[in-house]
């Protein structure tokens, strides 16, 4: 094989693929695709909640809803719970600032060019929330080149506004759980019946579980 005339090729390539990205970024970035989220929309977010009505003696007789979703304080979610989305979902969550450049070369090398369907995804804790809280749109053949930035950028922004901690409370009270289950606490008490500061840890990994 001519490998300098491949290796050239490939030069080329590579290069051509990174200014069409780099183009595309600038135009996402400067609203072409829609406005990104400004940061008083990610200072005010207000997840869809459920109303409950409850009896005298303080049991919950019945919950009235379009998302079936009660938010949990972040001290009622136990550090085993924690610690399991860290681990399965962004191991390297507390390093990085919304985008990890490790996952993602990752992705471009194993996913894209080796083929393999195994090697994970690239998107952080951080984009994931920016999905979950701003659904991705319908831009043709270029929907996921779009969505990916459009979360790429957004995450930064979340994690300029927003601690490490008060991040993982937002995305674990805004996943949904299957079957129109939304958050950890309505998850917690339709799974097990209780609070989610009761759950044993096997409880809290099964939960964690049904994310993948």
């Amino acid at each position: 094989p001519d490998w300098p005339r491949i290796g050239a090729y490939g030069i080329v390539a590579t290069g051509g693929v990174a200014t069409f990205l780099y183009v595309f970024a600038i135009l996402i970035y400067n609203g072409v695709f829609g406005a990104l989220p400004s940061q008083i929309e990610l200072l005010n977010i207000r997840n869809s909640t459920a109303s409950e009505v409850y009896s005298a003696d303080g049991a919950v007789l019945g919950r009235y809803f379009i998302q079936n979703r009660v938010n949990a304080a972040m001290e009622e979610i136990p550090e085993p719970m924690i610690n399991g989305l860290i681990a399965t979902e962004d191991a390297r969550f507390t390093q990085h600032r919304g985008i990890d450049v490790r996952a993602l070369l990752r992705v471009m090398v194993k996913s894209i060019l080796l083929a393999d369907a195994s090697s994970g995804g690239g998107s952080t804790l951080s984009q994931q929330l920016s999905k979950n809280l701003f659904p991705r749109q319908n831009y043709g053949r270029f929907s996921m080149i779009v969505n990916k930035f459009k979360e790429m950028f957004t995450a930064l922004r979340l994690e300029k506004l927003y601690t490490k901690e008060e991040l993982l409370g937002l995305y674990l009270n805004t996943v949904p759980f299957s079957d129109n289950i939304y958050g950890v606490k309505v998850a917690a008490h339709r799974f097990f019946g209780k609070t989610p500061d009761k759950l044993k840890v096997e409880e809290a990994a099964m939960l964690i579980g049904t994310l993948k």
